[in-house]
């Protein structure tokens, strides 16, 4: 069975018709399981916020952006005393391991939280990955006019550099 195929039996075919929170929760489980193989980037870091109930909204906001490595940021962690934030080197997948069955559609994305690297005149554009049919799930390509390329496997909260 194909990965659309154990998803489709998972989310649509057990007890969680209508149950929808535990059917996003089942979702997001399933859709992270193909992730490709990943390295350490050479060009990007990001900042990593420990998501729960006590993240605070500055540190949720900051989570996930991207800056080049050599950059400082306008801030670095610790933002505050019970701060839980770090900066990593983000994670890089080699350029035909980020899907697993092409492209289907894109669009221009905006980058409405700021995370992706920004520079006068870029723009990115999204594309649905790892897509059938069906309901679409969270896994997009995102790229830019100038040749940048990430991936995300959770809708925009976290990035992989694809090079």
């Amino acid at each position: 069975m194909d990965y659309d195929g154990l998803k489709s039996v998972v989310i649509n075919k057990t007890f969680c018709y209508d149950n929808l929170a535990l059917k996003k929760s089942l979702e997001g489980l399933i859709d992270s399981l193909y992730r490709p193989s990943t390295h350490t980037s050479f060009d990007y870091k990001n900042w990593i916020a420990i998501l729960d109930l006590k993240t605070c909204s500055e540190c949720r906001n900051l989570h996930g952006k991207i800056c080049c490595l050599e950059e400082r940021p306008e801030s670095e962690p610790p933002l505050h005393e019970r701060c839980r934030c770090e900066i990593k080197n983000m994670a890089a997948a080699f350029i035909g391991t980020a899907t697993k069955d092409g492209i289907n559609g894109a669009d221009v994305y905006v980058s409405i939280n700021g995370h992706l690297p920004d520079s006068p005149g870029r723009v990115w554009y999204e594309a649905d990955i790892n897509y059938e049919s069906g309901y679409r799930n969270h896994h997009r390509l995102i790229y830019s006019n100038d040749g940048l390329i990430f991936a995300t496997y959770d809708h925009y909260e976290t990035f992989v550099q694809i090079h």
